[in-house]
């Protein structure tokens, strides 16, 4: 994993990685959506997230006049 990533990962996904790699670098591109409609009319027509405990910290990632909003779920600890 790049940019030294892997503490942030639940360990039962480690082992998940390189196959998950793998699978995505056969995938091929192209299997978006083809316009900026079509990418809208699946966001509206997409389920609201389900409410999580703790709640997501929200954030907004910001690149070259580009803004994405980013939902941040932190592990807790089982109990």
């Amino acid at each position: 994993m790049k940019l030294g990533l892997y503490q942030s990962f639940d360990p039962r996904l480690v082992p998940l990685i390189d196959s998950t790699r793998a699978f995505y670098e056969k995938r091929g591109t192209g299997r978006g959506p083809n316009s900026w409609n079509e990418l809208q009319a699946i966001r509206d027509a997409a389920r609201s997230p389900a409410p999580s405990s703790p709640p997501p910290v929200l954030e907004v990632a910001r690149h070259d006049g580009r803004s994405v909003p980013v939902r941040i779920h932190y592990p807790t600890s089982a109990t």
